[in-house]
C-alpha cells in the first residue's frame, strides 16, 4: 500500500504567502508616492466605518439552529444505538404436514447469528409515509415566496440551494459587477498613509499603515437620486519590516465592502450585501515559508424582493483558514480549515423566520514533527434545516446529515494505523407540532480500518450499518409501523500479509404494522442472512464458502393471536476446495419454502404448502469438471377447506435430474431425469378417495462416444387417471 500522506512541498500555501507579500509591497509603494501623503480623513467616514467596522453575522438563529443540529445527530446515534435488533426467523417455525416430504434430506434451519454493533447512512424508508397525513408538511420545506426559489433540500449534494435564476436572483452573486466605461477597473482606489515608521531613514519603512476606499455607483436615472447598484470596498492593513531590509515580514489586513441592488430605482433596496475578509501572515525569518498564515471571510446577502420591508430570504457563507509552520521549512505542523453556510425564508413574508437550514464543514490536519507526514487528519461536516411553521420552537420537519472522518498515523511514516468513517442520518415530522414525533427515520454507518502493523495490509475492516424507521401517528408510544435494520461486514488479514483470509457479511432486519395501534401487530416480517468466505491457505482461491438465508412472515389483521396466513423461506449455498487450487471439489445449494393458511383464524389450516429442493455437485479428481450433478425437489400441498380433517384435495411432485461426467473430461455422458405428479380428490368427504391422477416421466440420454452428440436417447411420459364410484 502507498504512503497515504506522500512528503511533498505545498506550493498552494507557498502562492498564496508570495501573493500576499508582493500585495502588502505594491500597497506601500502606492502610499508612499508623494502625491497620496494627503490624508483623506477614512477614519471618520461614515462609509469606511460602516463597511470594516463591524463584521457581517449570521444572528442568533443560527447559534439555536447550529444547538438543535447537534441535538437532532445526538438523537439520530441514540435512536439507531437503541434500534431492537429483530428476532432470528428460525425462531419463528412454520409446521406443515407434509407427509411424503418424510424420507428426503432434511431443510437447512437457516439459523442466523447475524449481530450488529450501534456504529454511525442513508436510509430507505420500507413505509409508504406520503399515506400519513404528517407528510403534507414536508412539501411545505418547498418555500412559497414571492416567486420560487427551489427546494432547500434537492440533492444531498445541493442541499442548501439558492434562489433560482427564475426569482431573478442571481445563484452564485448578488450581481454581475462591471463598470459601465472602464474595463480594468471597476472603481478608482483612493488610499491614505495613516502612519509609516522609518527610524533609520533609509527610506525602507519598518512599519506602514494604509487606508484605502472604492465606490462604484450605477445610475442610469440620475435625477431620481437612487442608484440601481452600490458598491462601496474599503482596505485597512499593516505591515511591519523590524530588520528595514525592505522584505516586510507581516501582514494584517482586512477589506469589505457593502452594496445593495435597486433594479427599479426606487430607493427600496430589493437586495443588500455585506462581506468582510481577513488576512494575516507572519514570515519572520524571510524565507517566503511563512510561518503563519489566517485568512477569515463572512458574508451576508438579504432579499427584499416584494419591497415591503420585510426580508423574505437571508443566507451567509462564513469561512476560516489557517496554517502553522513554526519551523519554516515548507511543511505545515496544523492546517485547519472551516466553511458555514446558513439560510432562512420568512414564508409568510411576515418577519418571521419559518424555515432556516445551516451546513458546517471543518477540516483539520497536525504533522507535529513536520517531515510531510500528517500524523491525524480528521474531516467533520454536519447539515440540518427545520420547518417551524407556528414558531412556537418544536419544528414539524427536520432533518440532519452528519459525517466524519478521521485518521491517525502515530509513527508518522505515511501509513495510517487506524481509518475510522461515520457518517449518521435522521429526520422527523411532527405535525401538530407538541414537540413528539409522529415520523421518525435513522440510520448510522461506521467503517472501521486497524492496520496494527503499520505495513499497509489492514488486519482489519469493518463497515456496520444500523437504520430504523416508524410512524406513530396519534402518538400512543404504540407505532402504527415500525422497522429495523442491521448489518456488518468484517474482512480480516490476521498475519497482515495482504491475503484475506477471512470475509465475513451478516445482515437481519424486521419491520410490522399495527394499524389500529393498539400493540397487538397484524403484519410482521423478518429476514437473516449470512456469509462467509475463508482462504486458510492464503491464496487467491477460497476454501471455503458459504451462504445462508432465511425470512419469515406472518398475518393476524383480526389479531386474535392465531396468524391467518404464515410464510416461510431459506436457502443454503457451500463450497469446498480443500486444496485451494481454485475447483470445489464439493458444491450443494438448498431451498426450501412453506405456506400455511387459516382464513377463519380457528387454528386448524385451510391450506398447507411445502416445497424442498437440493443441488450437489462432486469433483472428485479436482479438475474443474464435476463428474456428477444432481438436482432433487419435492414438494406438497393439500386444501381442507372446511376444515374437517378431510383434504378436499392433494398435490405431490418429485423431480430428479443427474448429469454424468465419469471421466472428468468436460462432456457429459449420461443423463437422467425422472419426474412424478400425482393429484388426489376427496370430494365426497367420507374418507374415501374419489380421484387420482398421476404424471410420471422418465428420460435417459447417453454420449457413448463423448462427442457432444447424444447417442441414445429414451422419453417415457405415463399418464394415469383413476376415478372412484
Amino acid at each position: 500500500m502507498e504512503a497515504h500522506n506522500q512528503k511533498v512541498r505545498r506550493p498552494d500555501r507557498a502562492i498564496a504567502a508570495c501573493l500576499a507579500v508582493g500585495l502588502a509591497l505594491a500597497a506601500v509603494m502606492v502610499v508612499l508616492h508623494p502625491g497620496l501623503r494627503n490624508p483623506l480623513g477614512l477614519a471618520g467616514n461614515s462609509d469606511y466605518r460602516a463597511i470594516i467596522g463591524s463584521e457581517p453575522a449570521p444572528g442568533a438563529g443560527l447559534r439555536v439552529l447550529e444547538k438543535d443540529a447537534h441535538a437532532t445527530d445526538a438523537g439520530t446515534r441514540s435512536a439507531t444505538a437503541a434500534t431492537v435488533k429483530p428476532g432470528d426467523p428460525a425462531a419463528h417455525p412454520v409446521r406443515v404436514e407434509a407427509k411424503p416430504l418424510a424420507d428426503t434430506t432434511p431443510a437447512p434451519s437457516g439459523t442466523s447469528d447475524g449481530t450488529a454493533k450501534d456504529t454511525s447512512g442513508g436510509l430507505q424508508a420500507v413505509a409508504d409515509v406520503n399515506t400519513f397525513a404528517a407528510a403534507k408538511v414536508a412539501n411545505e420545506l418547498k418555500p412559497a415566496l414571492p416567486a420560487d426559489k427551489g427546494d432547500p433540500v434537492a440533492t444531498v449534494g445541493a442541499w442548501f440551494t439558492e434562489p433560482s435564476k427564475a426569482a431573478g436572483i442571481p445563484a452564485a452573486s448578488m450581481v454581475t459587477l462591471k463598470a459601465a466605461d472602464d474595463k480594468d477597473k471597476l472603481c478608482e482606489w483612493k488610499y491614505e498613509l495613516v502612519a509609516m515608521k522609518d527610524a533609520n531613514g533609509d527610506g525602507k519603512p519598518e512599519y506602514v499603515h494604509v487606508r484605502g476606499l472604492c465606490i462604484y455607483e450605477k445610475d442610469d436615472h440620475p435625477a431620481d437620486g437612487n442608484p440601481e447598484l452600490s458598491l462601496k470596498m474599503a482596505r485597512d492593513f499593516e505591515a511591519w519590516d523590524n530588520d528595514s531590509n525592505g522584505v516586510f515580514n507581516v501582514l494584517i489586513g482586512k477589506q469589505g465592502l457593502i452594496a445593495f441592488a435597486d433594479p427599479n430605482s426606487n430607493g427600496k433596496h430589493e437586495v443588500e450585501a455585506k462581506a468582510l475578509w481577513k488576512l494575516e501572515m507572519k514570515d519572520e525569518n524571510e524565507d517566503k515559508k511563512p510561518e503563519l498564515v489566517r485568512f477569515g471571510f463572512g458574508g451576508v446577502e438579504s432579499f427584499d424582493l416584494n419591497e415591503n420591508g420585510t426580508v423574505e430570504y437571508e443566507r451567509f457563507l462564513g469561512a476560516q483558514f489557517n496554517v502553522t509552520d513554526a519551523n519554516s521549512d515548507g511543511f505545515a505542523e496544523e492546517v485547519e480549515a472551516s466553511i458555514l453556510f446558513y439560510h432562512t425564508y420568512d414564508i409568510g413574508d411576515d418577519g418571521s423566520r419559518e424555515y432556516q437550514g445551516v451546513a458546517v464543514i471543518h477540516v483539520k490536519t497536525v504533522d507535529s514533527n513536520s517531515d510531510g507526514h500528517n500524523e491525524s487528519a480528521a474531516v467533520q461536516f454536519l447539515a440540518y434545516e427545520a420547518l417551524d411553521m407556528n414558531l412556537d420552537g418544536n419544528p414539524e420537519a427536520a432533518r440532519g446529515l452528519y459525517f466524519e472522518m478521521s485518521a491517525t498515523d502515530a509513527n508518522s511514516n505515511g501509513i495510517p494505523g487506524a481509518i475510522c468513517v461515520e457518517a449518521a442520518a435522521g429526520a422527523f415530522l411532527d405535525p401538530d407540532s407538541n414537540g413528539r414525533k409522529n415520523a421518525v427515520q435513522a440510520a448510522a454507518l461506521e467503517v472501521m480500518v486497524t492496520d496494527a502493523t503499520d505495513d499497509g495490509h489492514p488486519e482489519l475492516v469493518q463497515v456496520t450499518y444500523v437504520a430504523m424507521a416508524g410512524v406513530d401517528a396519534n402518538e400512543d408510544d404504540h407505532p402504527e409501523f415500525a422497522a429495523a435494520a442491521f448489518a456488518q461486514v468484517n474482512v480480516t488479514d490476521a498475519d497482515s500479509n495482504g491475503i484475506v483470509e477471512l470475509v465475513e457479511a451478516r445482515a437481519i432486519a424486521g419491520a410490522y404494522v399495527d394499524a389500529n395501534s393498539d400493540g397487538i401487530r397484524e403484519k410482521e416480517s423478518l429476514f437473516a442472512a449470512r456469509a462467509t468466505i475463508e482462504n486458510t491457505i492464503q491464496d487467491a482461491n477460497p476454501d471455503h464458502v458459504l451462504v445462508e438465508a432465511i425470512a419469515y412472515e406472518r398475518e393476524d389483521p383480526n389479531q386474535d393471536g392465531v396468524y391467518e396466513e404464515q410464510r416461510a423461506a431459506a436457502f443454503r449455498f457451500e463450497a469446498n476446495d480443500t486444496n485451494s487450487n481454485g475447483h470445489f471439489e464439493v458444491v450443494t445449494a438448498q431451498a426450501w419454502a412453506a405456506h400455511v393458511t387459516d382464513a377463519n383464524s380457528d387454528g386448524i389450516p385451510e391450506y398447507q404448502g411445502a416445497i424442498y429442493a437440493r443441488y450437489i455437485a462432486t469433483d472428485a479428481n479436482d479438475d474443474g469438471n464435476p463428474e456428477n450433478r444432481t438436482f432433487e425437489a419435492v414438494g406438497y400441498e393439500y386444501q381442507d377447506a372446511d376444515q374437517n380433517g378431510v383434504k378436499e384435495w392433494e398435490n405431490f411432485f418429485y423431480l430428479r435430474y443427474t448429469a454424468l461426467d465419469e471421466n472428468s473430461n468436460g462432456i457429459v455422458e449420461k443423463v437422467s431425469a425422472d419426474a412424478v405428479f400425482v393429484h388426489v380428490e376427496h370430494n365426497n368427504q367420507d374418507g374415501r378417495t374419489v380421484s387420482k391422477s398421476w404424471v410420471i416421466l422418465k428420460y435417459r440420454a447417453e454420449d457413448t462416444n463423448e462427442d457432444g452428440t447424444w447417442d441414445y436417447e429414451d422419453l417415457i411420459i405415463w399418464k394415469h387417471t383413476e376415478i372412484s364410484p
